[in-house]
């Protein structure tokens, strides 16, 4: 007997660009039609939908829902074997949802290490479809310096406002910036052996994601500087500009 996985509609099977109303669904994204066809080979595929309000949840509501969904299914040649229909999520073995982060601490090696995970990623999902579009460099660094609970481990070792713990901070700013920077680095080189130098969808994604990681570390070491994100933005504009006007744009050394 096959087991079970739950699978959204809703940014995972068709494009979601905002609610619409409970009539309108989006195209297929690219593969999702081949993804269901190959989860079917494994598992009973389950495809689920939180449309359902309290009017929704009448059962002639629900049904006619559930025919529109079987309907958009049908047209595009998804592969499916149930469609589950009403409040909360279906009892399945794995989900697969666009809006889901996996918490497993009990399975992990460090759980602290775990949440943080969690919680990044929570934070991620959060906050990536509100206006942060228009947020100003100085409005980023304060929202990342929220999330800056490295220093809680670092209280451990050392007074915040101490020598060591100053460069404790510092250094973990730094030493993530490497990372993520190292991160962004792999990513290329993926798309290079994997995808034979072909820019994916997913591997732009995957690349944006990781050059966010990268300004929230770089929005931090200004922080640990004691410098405003925007300063250092700025700063640099404008010793760029000054080498373009003086023909200095190329060329080696810091201060020409």
């Amino acid at each position: 007997m096959k087991k079970s996985v739950g699978v959204d509609v809703d940014g995972v099977l068709a494009k979601y660009d905002g609610w619409k109303g409970v009539d309108h669904f989006g195209d297929p994204i690219d593969g999702a039609v081949e993804f269901t066809k190959r989860l079917g080979e494994y598992f009973d595929v389950v495809i689920f939908t939180t449309r359902c309000n309290e009017e929704m949840n009448k059962p002639e509501k629900a049904n006619l829902l559930r025919n529109r969904v079987v309907a958009w299914l049908n047209r595009h040649g998804f592969h499916y074997d149930e469609v589950y229909i009403g409040q909360g999520k279906p009892i399945v073995a794995a989900l697969i949802d666009d809006r889901a982060v996996s918490c497993r601490p009990q399975d992990a090696f460090n759980s602290r290490r775990h949440f943080d995970y969690v919680f990044r990623e929570v934070c991620k999902l959060a906050f990536e479809r509100t206006a942060w579009q228009a947020l100003t460099f100085d409005e980023f660094q304060s929202e990342t310096d929220k999330l800056a609970i490295y220093r809680e481990g670092i209280k451990k070792l050392a007074p915040l406002d101490s020598t060591l713990g100053k460069l404790l901070c510092l250094n973990y700013a730094i030493t993530g910036l490497v990372n993520e920077a190292g991160e962004v680095s792999g990513k290329l080189k993926k798309l290079i052996r994997d995808d034979h130098g072909e820019l994916t969808e997913e591997r732009r994604a995957q690349m944006l994601d990781e050059l966010g990681d990268v300004a929230w570390y770089l929005s931090q070491c200004c922080m640990e500087l004691g410098s405003e994100f925007s300063t250092v933005a700025g700063k640099n504009l404008l010793k760029l500009h000054s080498r373009l006007e003086r023909g200095k744009l190329k060329g080696d050394g810091d201060n020409r």
